[in-house]
């Protein structure tokens, strides 16, 4: 029941989608052609973003390893003033 049920839904769908492109095809294809050139324009300037948004997380990605490089040196530093230290109350 359930199967046939999901194919009656299926078609009326794919009747649907055929209906609505033969609709825009006949009452009003050049606006239709405008969205399609609006959203292809979107999806460049998506893609733009995504680019941008990669290339940012990379930057964040070396400044994360720069301050933790930064922040081992200080500990080894601060390690080798105790040692001193350590060695001279000796």
């Amino acid at each position: 029941m359930s199967e046939a049920l999901f194919a009656v839904i299926v078609m009326a769908g794919f009747f649907l989608l055929i209906g609505f492109a033969l609709y825009l095809d006949y009452k009003d294809r050049s606006k239709y052609l405008g969205l399609l050139e609006a959203l292809a324009n979107m999806e460049e300037e998506l893609e733009k973003e995504r680019k941008s948004r990669k290339q940012a997380q990379i930057e964040l990605q070396d400044c994360i390893e720069k301050r933790n490089r930064m922040g081992l040196e200080f500990s080894r530093r601060l390690c080798e003033e105790r040692r001193k230290r350590e060695s001279e109350n000796k």
